[in-house]
Protein backbone atom coordinates (compact mmCIF):
# COMPACT_ATOMS: atom_id res chain seq x y z
CA UNK A 1 0.00 0.00 0.00
CA UNK A 2 2.84 2.40 0.84
CA UNK A 3 4.32 1.92 -2.64
CA UNK A 4 1.04 2.90 -4.27
CA UNK A 5 0.71 6.00 -2.06
CA UNK A 6 4.27 7.06 -2.88
CA UNK A 7 3.60 6.59 -6.59
CA UNK A 8 0.40 8.67 -6.43
CA UNK A 9 2.20 11.41 -4.47
CA UNK A 10 5.08 11.39 -6.94
CA UNK A 11 7.65 10.32 -4.37
CA UNK A 12 9.19 7.75 -6.68
CA UNK A 13 11.15 5.01 -4.99
CA UNK A 14 11.49 6.60 -1.55
CA UNK A 15 8.95 4.29 0.13
CA UNK A 16 11.24 3.49 3.04
CA UNK A 17 11.90 7.20 3.66
CA UNK A 18 8.15 7.88 3.60
CA UNK A 19 7.43 5.15 6.14
CA UNK A 20 10.33 6.27 8.33
CA UNK A 21 9.06 9.85 8.24
CA UNK A 22 5.69 8.71 9.58
CA UNK A 23 7.03 6.35 12.25
CA UNK A 24 10.21 8.19 13.30
CA UNK A 25 9.96 11.84 12.17
CA UNK A 26 12.93 14.12 12.58
CA UNK A 27 12.67 17.28 14.66
CA UNK A 28 15.18 20.10 14.77
CA UNK A 29 16.85 20.61 18.14
CA UNK A 30 19.24 23.52 18.03
CA UNK A 31 21.26 23.04 14.87
CA UNK A 32 20.82 19.30 14.47
CA UNK A 33 17.99 16.90 13.72
CA UNK A 34 16.91 14.18 16.14
CA UNK A 35 14.61 11.26 15.39
CA UNK A 36 11.46 11.18 17.48
CA UNK A 37 9.77 7.86 18.15
CA UNK A 38 6.01 7.73 17.70
CA UNK A 39 3.47 5.27 18.99
CA UNK A 40 0.75 3.73 16.85
CA UNK A 41 -1.80 6.47 17.53
CA UNK A 42 0.66 9.24 16.66
CA UNK A 43 1.62 7.52 13.39
CA UNK A 44 -2.06 7.06 12.52
CA UNK A 45 -2.66 10.75 13.23
CA UNK A 46 0.18 11.65 10.82
CA UNK A 47 -1.35 9.46 8.11
CA UNK A 48 -4.77 11.05 8.68
CA UNK A 49 -3.27 14.54 8.47
CA UNK A 50 -1.58 13.74 5.16
CA UNK A 51 -4.80 12.22 3.83
CA UNK A 52 -6.88 15.25 4.79
CA UNK A 53 -4.36 17.63 3.24
CA UNK A 54 -4.27 15.67 -0.02
CA UNK A 55 -8.08 15.57 -0.14
CA UNK A 56 -8.32 19.31 0.53
CA UNK A 57 -5.82 20.19 -2.19
CA UNK A 58 -7.41 17.84 -4.72
CA UNK A 59 -10.87 19.20 -3.93
CA UNK A 60 -9.69 22.82 -4.27
CA UNK A 61 -7.96 22.00 -7.57
CA UNK A 62 -11.13 20.32 -8.88
CA UNK A 63 -13.35 23.29 -8.00
CA UNK A 64 -10.89 25.74 -9.57
CA UNK A 65 -10.68 23.59 -12.70
CA UNK A 66 -14.47 23.41 -12.96
CA UNK A 67 -14.77 27.17 -12.48
CA UNK A 68 -12.21 27.82 -15.24
CA UNK A 69 -14.01 25.44 -17.60
CA UNK A 70 -17.40 26.99 -16.92
CA UNK A 71 -15.97 30.49 -17.26
CA UNK A 72 -15.07 29.68 -20.87
CA UNK A 73 -18.57 28.47 -21.67
CA UNK A 74 -21.53 30.79 -22.13
CA UNK A 75 -24.33 30.98 -19.62
CA UNK A 76 -22.60 29.64 -16.55
CA UNK A 77 -19.97 31.59 -14.72
CA UNK A 78 -19.42 29.93 -11.36
CA UNK A 79 -19.83 26.63 -9.56
CA UNK A 80 -19.90 26.47 -5.80
CA UNK A 81 -19.60 23.17 -4.00
CA UNK A 82 -20.13 22.78 -0.29
CA UNK A 83 -17.97 20.11 1.29
CA UNK A 84 -19.89 19.02 4.37
CA UNK A 85 -17.72 15.94 5.01
CA UNK A 86 -14.51 17.82 5.78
Amino acid sequence: MAEKICTLLGLGKSVNEFITALVRPQIKVGREYVEKSQNKEQAEFAVEAISKTCYERLFRWLVERLNKTMDKSKGASFIGILDIAG
